[in-house]
């Protein structure tokens, strides 16, 4: 348990971006620890301010330009492997706890949160749990850095806390954490299929590998051998080579399926289309797997 000198307990968030659509979890995870635990934010960049507004939020792209110009400089010659600028703003915070998120963010801080003072949590999501190792070999080096200076390290289940321990982490830093969802705000609507109309399904995912959908979109062609399909996906790819392959392979598995004609595609959509959506369909379908760069869905964390 962390004890403070002050009646307030202060947690400073660490992150590359606040907050991409396919985050929102991030969203809910900060806004859901109590309301005396004052929180600060710091990103290298912004999306979607409007929709995930936040009160104390530090974005390194909005400081001058003579500064990041100087952070950027130390950072690719090695000097430093996180911004000054963090540890300026971080340090005027004066946080209890620093809380990383993502590994490969909690080992580019490095030493600063024992430089504050700060009890440093760093928690990993999944792509930093296998791809980073596996596509660049200096990250389990680094992991193991991290591992031996991090207070606790949060998972969101067993089987990923088994891999980051494989990496170096010990048992008793390392612990699961769930995603939370607020149950209260999910009201339980039974679907009933009736005779004749199609059975709509909901596929919602970024366009990755990991997320599986062509081998969902196998699954459901057979299904529809025996009785007809409406499909609705919502996700798209994002600006990079891997996810614009892979939404090719979905295209492409749509048409081989002949599920094509039958398919809405939605593109990203903010949470409250998305439970609508939900809520108008009967089966929501979240297929997984590994890809070949390491990448996993963790379906079963």
């Amino acid at each position: 348990m962390i004890m403070t000198g002050r009646s307030d307990m202060r947690v400073l968030h660490r992150l590359p971006v606040w907050l991409p659509q396919t985050q929102t979890w991030l969203d809910r995870q900060i806004r859901a620890l109590p309301s005396g635990i004052r929180q600060r934010i710091i990103a290298d960049t912004t999306e979607n301010r409007t929709q995930f507004a936040v009160e104390d939020l530090w974005v390194f792209e909005q400081a001058g330009r003579s500064r990041r110009l100087w952070d950027k400089m130390l950072k690719r010659l090695g000097l430093r492997t996180e911004f000054g600028f963090v540890e300026t703003i971080a340090r005027r915070f004066d946080p209890d706890v620093v809380h990383s998120h993502f590994g490969h963010v909690g080992w580019a801080m490095g030493r600063m949160p024992q430089r504050l003072g700060a009890a440093h949590v760093v928690s990993f999501y999944g792509f930093d749990v296998n791809m980073l190792p596996q596509r660049d070999q200096r990250w389990r080096a680094r992991y193991r850095e991290l591992f031996a200076r991090v207070d606790q390290v949060l998972c969101e289940g067993p089987h990923m806390a088994a891999c980051l321990q494989q990496e170096g982490c010990s048992p008793e830093r390392c612990r699961t954490h769930a995603l939370g969802v607020d149950m209260s705000a999910i009201a339980f609507r039974p679907r009933r299929l009736s005779g004749g109309e199609p059975l709509r399904v909901l596929m919602a995912a970024s366009f990755r590998e990991k997320k599986g959908f062509p081998d969902g979109l196998a699954a459901l062609a057979r299904v529809r051998r025996h009785y007809p399909v409406a499909l609705t996906l919502i996700g798209d790819a994002g600006g990079d080579a891997a996810s614009q392959a892979e939404k090719a392979r979905i295209l492409e598995a749509l048409t081989q399926t002949g599920l094509a004609p039958h398919t809405r595609m939605l593109g990203f959509q903010p949470p409250e289309v998305l439970w609508r959506e939900a809520y108008a369909h009967h089966l929501f379908l979240a297929p997984s797997r590994t890809a070949a760069d390491g990448d996993t869905g963790w379906a079963r964390p």
